[in-house]
């Protein structure tokens, strides 16, 4: 069922984030929060591995599936540190095996196995007894719940995950920290958005093209600007502005069709061969 705001967390049931929203564990209710993208994600499953670790300790169980990318990484490696179990499905037998592969990386697994033996397994699991739950979550973990959960706004001088990014947010353009999880490196902004360096390059690279494609709309409207002028300078005679402002228009047409050839590349790639010539204002 879709869940809403506040509502329990039952035994039996499977509560399903609703669009666009974080689903979060909170004791024994849940959250439905429009906090902040993870991995440009929301809902995203590190959330809700991170802050079913903080409030259920030992009794979770983090389930990691097929997927593309490094998604679940940090909320498995989240699970493990308060002392609940990381269940990933075997690579070869995923669909898409980024996901569990890197969750097998970047955490230590309790147990892997291809998907029609899941079920058996976590039915196991529910039923055997756990140990007591840890006192209290570490505070890296509970303090990206909290941001998670929209109860938090980091800050770079008065929150220190780690060194500060040389780049910057793709979503907002904030500042970034670095977080290093053992091999696993992230960035998270200080309005919350967070990603893995894989989907930071992706992010980057999707910014970059937007990039070229104003690029390339402001010297087509250049071009056709100048085209414009030339025909106002004929209509007066005047041959020397209209030869500067055809010849103008001729550079920024080779500048847009420069950037085209950059677009066409795919988000940049082998851009460092190119010189990209723009006309002068």
């Amino acid at each position: 069922m879709i869940t809403e705001e506040g509502q329990p967390l039952e035994r039996g049931r499977i509560h399903v984030a609703p669009p666009d929203r974080h689903l979060l564990v909170a004791g024994d209710h849940l959250h439905v929060r429009r906090g902040p993208r993870e991995n440009r994600s929301r809902p995203a499953i590190d959330p809700l591995f991170r802050s079913a670790a903080v409030s259920c300790s030992t009794r979770v169980i983090g389930v990691v599936l097929s997927g593309m990318l490094n998604d679940g990484s940090s909320g498995l490696r989240a699970v493990k540190r308060c002392g609940g179990l990381a269940v990933v499905q075997d690579p070869r037998d995923a669909a898409y095996p980024d996901m569990p592969r890197n969750a097998l990386i970047y955490a230590d697994v309790d147990h892997v196995l291809p998907l029609a033996g899941l079920a058996p397994l976590l039915a196991r699991l529910a039923a055997s007894p756990r140990p007591p739950p840890l006192v209290e979550a570490p505070e890296e973990i509970r303090i990206e719940a909290l941001i998670d959960a929209q109860e938090l706004t980091v800050m770079p001088d008065q929150h220190n995950f780690g060194p500060l990014s040389s780049l910057g947010c793709p979503d907002c353009h904030g500042i970034m920290q670095e977080i290093r999880e053992g091999g696993l490196v992230r960035s998270r902004c200080h309005t919350g958005h967070a990603f893995t360096l894989e989907v930071l390059r992706l992010a980057q690279g999707e910014a970059w093209e937007r990039t070229l494609y104003a690029a390339m709309r402001a010297q087509q409207e250049q071009e056709m600007l100048c085209r414009r002028l030339a025909e106002e300078a004929r209509g007066r005679s005047e041959a020397r502005s209209e030869a500067d402002f055809q010849r103008r228009a001729w550079d920024y047409q080779e500048g847009a069709g420069l950037i085209r050839q950059l677009v066409a590349r795919g988000n940049g790639q082998g851009a460092g061969s190119t010189e990209v010539g723009l006309a002068p204002q």
